[in-house]
């Protein structure tokens, strides 16, 4: 099923990570579901089993670091072993996403870019971002909101798509060139 230039697929979770891809043969022969079945209850099950979650950069890093054990050293550099982790992880969210108007859209998924897709999305973004926004394909498992701000090239956003698909991205994390 095509969306713009997106392909939507659809999966069987399995747990832990591994999915099972439903090829037209499988729904259509085996399971005799039509794609339309098949979309409306991915639409329902995938917002029920994974709720997007809107954070800035600045969170996301935060998450990342705490993650990856960093979060417990920097406190100890920084002599403030008082403060608890989720009042640390606001400080270094805001140092590190100080001045970066973007958000993260992701959910539990490691196809969170699904987001995109469920209902009401839009007018929740924009009460958090507060104007119009780019909607930047960061991967399958996230995309990057940019506040629409005067000046702001189009063609430029467009060159940063496509040298992080090119720099960064493995064939199957690639979501789009689109913005």
């Amino acid at each position: 099923m095509d969306f713009t230039d997106l392909s939507i697929m659809f999966y069987v979770d399995l747990g832990d990570g591994a999915t099972i891809t439903i090829h037209n043969a499988l729904a259509d022969d085996i399971w005799k579901v039509s794609v339309d079945d098949l979309f409306d209850l991915a639409e329902e099950n995938t917002q029920r089993l994974y709720p997007y979650q809107l954070s800035t950069m600045g969170e996301v890093m935060a998450d990342m670091m705490q993650k990856d054990g960093q979060l417990e050293m920097m406190k100890l550099q920084m002599g403030v072993m008082d403060m608890s982790d989720e009042e640390f992880k606001a400080h270094i969210a805001d140092e590190i996403g100080g001045g970066v108007p973007m958000m993260v859209l992701r959910s539990d998924s490691y196809y969170g870019a699904t987001a995109l897709f469920y209902p009401n999305l839009a007018t929740d973004i924009r009460e958090q971002i507060g104007n119009d926004y780019f909607v930047l394909p960061s991967s399958v498992s996230e995309v990057l909101l940019v506040p629409r701000e005067e000046g702001m090239k189009i063609s430029d956003l467009k060159e940063m798509v496509h040298l992080v698909n090119e720099q960064e991205l493995s064939r199957e994390q690639l979501l789009s060139e689109s913005v």
